[in-house]
């Protein structure tokens, strides 16, 4: 069954439009953090109850399988690694040559290149005396699947909780129902009475039957078509559906 779910920001960030098959386990989100489509073709259970269990970073893989922008080189937290590695070297020159590195100078040959770039912390690899260097190379997942996944999603699950716990809600009050009896009124079977006086013998089996019928037909429901004359009874019944006194 195709369903659809508006996922609202949070002070202007945040949304999402969110389509899912439950039949066939397909998903698929539009969003300020990315849009996204996949499919889980054996998912094991109800596909909206395997939804609300997955974790943020089960989905980062899902969303990002086979794309080569998964993972991106943080250049902040690289030069945090070699500035803490450069802090420890005890030759000064050492460390004035490594510090020009840093800024992206090449004391040598003079060119620079830029730290900031994956492009350029290869050439910093290539000129350094630090021992090993590409410890320091870090990889973060990629900025706007992680916020979808980290930020939205869990907000999602919530909107497929309280859809699944008002469906069971509904499942047990219509057992509840269906085991039951209608509890009558008898006073408005009273008034009904009252109400039908002077209307022809064979309506009045009918509105009996009406009125005490088992099985969850709702008793709030007393205006019918009988030969083509619609019949209205104004009364407060108790209805074993609505649990509510209610005017019909």
């Amino acid at each position: 069954m195709l369903r659809k779910y508006k996922v609202d920001s949070i002070k202007g960030e945040g949304y999402a439009y969110i389509v899912i098959d439950t039949d066939t386990g397909f998903f698929a989100a539009v969003s300020d953090h990315g849009n996204y489509a996949c499919r889980w073709s054996h998912p094991g259970k109800e596909f909206r109850a395997f939804l609300v269990g997955i974790r943020p970073d089960y989905l980062f893989d899902k969303l990002m399988m086979g794309r080569s922008d998964k993972w991106t080189y943080d250049s902040e937290a690289a030069r945090a690694s070699i500035r803490e590695a450069i802090d420890k070297l005890e030759d000064p020159e050492e460390k004035v040559f490594e510090e020009k590195l840093l800024k992206g100078e090449d004391p040598e040959s003079g060119l620079s290149f830029d730290l900031d770039e994956e492009a350029g912390f290869d050439d910093w690899m290539e000129l350094t005396r630090l021992e090993e260097a590409g410890r320091h190379f870090v990889q973060v997942p990629e900025a706007q699947c992680t916020q979808f996944c980290t930020v939205i999603f869990p907000r999602f699950q919530e909107l497929l909780k309280a859809e699944l716990e008002a469906e069971k809600r509904d499942r047990e009050l219509a057992e509840e129902i269906r085991k039951s009896k209608p509890v009558i009124n008898t006073e408005a079977v009273r008034r009904v009475r009252e109400a039908m006086t002077g209307w022809p013998a064979e309506e009045w089996g009918i509105i009996n039957e009406e009125l005490h019928t088992v099985g969850g037909r709702c008793t709030c429901q007393l205006v019918k078509d009988y030969d083509g004359n619609v019949r209205t009874v104004s009364v407060a019944t108790t209805c074993p559906l609505h649990g509510v006194k209610k005017d019909v």
